[in-house]
């Protein structure tokens, strides 16, 4: 007991040491602090048919790259820790004259480090936390009910699935998904 108590203070300098490094050494953490969509001029839109822009702590405006066959984009979000930003890719599809979101991009840290295709058409999404995405998914047309997946951000696997009747009341993690 003595060892411990006696080794507690270098234990807790060390550690404030680690979490601090990046301030020691004048480095700032970079976070994202804004996403949003723009047009050809860089004016901010709503819908779809715009570019993903990303605005760092530094008020760096950032245009990460599409995706291969993206169209469009829409739904941009950020994680909680800002570290995480995500939108649907809007993609063409066989069997409408629309473009329609069936990826969901995921980047940190200058990259895309992510990409989700659920197998169907996104309906929604969101940060569950700071490494973990749900989404809920599903047919084009009709209602024939939806599954809804919370993904790993770092690897895209699926965690956990959620395939509910009419109804039903979906797991926490998805219950704030649209449908």
């Amino acid at each position: 007991m003595l060892r411990f108590f006696g080794r507690l203070p270098i234990l807790l300098v060390s550690l404030a040491l680690t979490v601090c490094a990046a301030n020691v050494y004048g480095q700032t953490v970079t976070t994202i602090q804004r996403v949003y969509i723009a047009d050809a001029s860089g004016t901010e839109i709503l819908n779809d048919p715009g570019t993903v822009h990303l605005v760092d702590s530094h008020g760096t405006d950032i245009v990460p790259p599409k995706i291969t066959g993206q169209k469009s984009c829409d739904s941009p979000r950020i994680s909680a820790d800002k570290q995480t930003a995500g939108w649907q890719a809007n993609l063409e599809n066989c069997c409408t004259s629309y473009d329609i979101p069936l990826t969901l991009v995921l980047y940190r840290a200058g990259n895309i480090v992510q990409t989700i295709a659920p197998g169907q058409m996104i309906y929604d999404w969101q940060f569950w936390t700071n490494d973990k995405v749900a989404i809920s998914s599903g047919p084009t047309h009709g209602d024939f009910g939806r599954h809804l997946g919370l993904y790993d951000v770092a690897t895209g696997k699926l965690l956990k699935e959620w395939m509910g009747e009419q109804g039903d009341t979906p797991p926490a993690w998805g219950r704030d998904l649209r449908q």
